[in-house]
């Protein structure tokens, strides 16, 4: 799945997740004359499959219809001031890839979150979503066996376009960019090589308060924490099918156990630093070991279905929201270093056997920037949602429970 399982497999939901959680729906008012901004635009895009397999089926052109509805946040949530006041919204997309035969079609759901920057009239803006999409001629094993892409009916769909915005009426502007745009199920079934396309695309946009769009709002300070580390632990269950993109087929659905300790360091209300160690026990790793012998009968097979991360990271935080990084060195793999032994994978290099990378997001019990003072809490509970990536492939989906340890309390600088 290439650079796309670092990057993408979550931007999708954590976006969902914001706007559900601080204000998906048109909110208030921007003033006491005007109501909350709907905008409604249409795009096409078109562009080519990024080949990163070379079992990855020939294609052409892929075109995209895009129609987005959004609503410009107007600051009554404390995050949205922090982020610039960004629109949320959601987008219903119609994909036509590039070989109809093999690949065929994809009907998409994408919530969005769009973050944007004004210069008179031009708007460049960044527009980032995480959602779901239907395809009509995934892999099967007898009518479909060279769509090796994707391999199941429901996958993520992830959106990322850069486009400039002009008016071309008083109330329509017309758009253009480029656009990114990833498919895949995060490896919960195989083949999963994934859909990466890169595009072109342009459109048009309306809305009857077009004019009020630029509107500059008075963006709040972020709020200045205390220099003091605060720790986190969490609990993790992951979901996969064996390692490998393409092989084997109609597998069995292996659980992955975790547990993370961590500690973390907020500069001001909109991130926090974090370093940390993960564990992993795979039951994959010790039903493939004894199967196929991989260790000599004196093993302890167990001991070699572990493994264990040491990460470092970042949360981005929109109130009770944070969308994660986590850039991990496997300090312990014995599973894998004897696997490369044995087995031909895709690459055996530094990236492939040390880097373990995590991105998602997490849902909080309580916020990290609202607009008041928060009281000391010794917990502030979470729950998680993530992707673990290997060498730059999909590893495991997981989901997640934990807190953070001792808050600090805020102060205005």
């Amino acid at each position: 799945m290439g650079f796309s399982c670092i990057f993408f497999p979550v931007i999708r939901i954590s976006f969902l997740v914001v706007c559900l959680a601080n204000g998906f729906a048109p909110q208030a008012q921007i003033d006491t004359s005007h109501k909350s901004i709907l905008e409604s635009e249409l795009s096409l895009l078109a562009g080519k499959l990024v080949k990163i397999h070379g079992a990855y089926p020939p294609n052409a052109i892929s075109s995209v219809a895009e129609l987005n509805l959004s609503w410009k946040t107007i600051g009554n949530r404390h995050w949205q001031g922090l982020n610039g006041f960004p629109s949320c919204g959601f987008s219903i997309t119609h994909a036509q890839w590039g070989n109809q035969n093999v690949l065929g079609q994809a009907i998409g759901f994408v919530p969005t979150m769009r973050f944007d920057r004004w210069r008179a009239n031009t708007r460049w803006s960044l527009r980032l979503g995480l959602g779901v999409a239907y395809f009509t001629s995934p892999f099967h094993s007898v009518s479909n066996p060279e769509n090796l892409v994707i391999g199941s009916d429901f996958v993520n769909m992830s959106l990322l376009k850069l486009e400039m915005s002009r008016p071309f009426a008083r109330v329509l502007r017309y758009h253009f960019g480029l656009s990114l745009m990833h498919c895949s199920n995060a490896h919960v079934s195989v083949p999963n090589i994934g859909a990466n396309l890169i595009a072109a695309h342009i459109g048009l946009s309306y809305s009857k308060n077009a004019h009020l769009l630029s509107k500059v709002n008075e963006r709040n300070k972020p709020l200045r924490l205390s220099d003091s580390w605060r720790s986190g632990i969490q609990l993790m269950l992951g979901m996969h099918e064996f390692r490998g993109t393409t092989r084997p087929v109609d597998g069995p659905l292996y659980l992955v156990y975790g547990a993370s300790a961590f500690a973390l360091k907020s500069f001001n209300a909109k991130g926090s630093l974090s370093v940390g160690i993960n564990y992993h026990y795979y039951n994959a790793y010790h039903d493939y070991a004894i199967t196929q012998e991989l260790f000599a009968a004196n093993m302890d097979i167990k001991q070699k279905s572990q493994n264990v991360v040491l990460f470092a990271g970042y949360d981005w935080q929109f109130g009770r929201i944070a969308f994660f990084f986590q850039a991990g060195l496997n300090l312990y793999d014995p599973f894998l270093d004897e696997l490369n032994k044995v087995w031909d994978l895709p690459q055996i290099s530094f990236i492939n056997r040390y880097t373990a990378n995590k991105i998602g997001y997490k849902v909080f019990a309580f916020s990290h920037n609202g607009n008041s003072v928060l009281s000391q809490s010794t917990f502030n509970p979470y729950l998680t949602m993530a992707v673990k990536t290997n060498g730059g492939t999909a590893d495991f989906f997981e989901v997640g429970i934990g807190t953070e340890l001792r808050f600090v309390k805020r102060k205005r600088p």
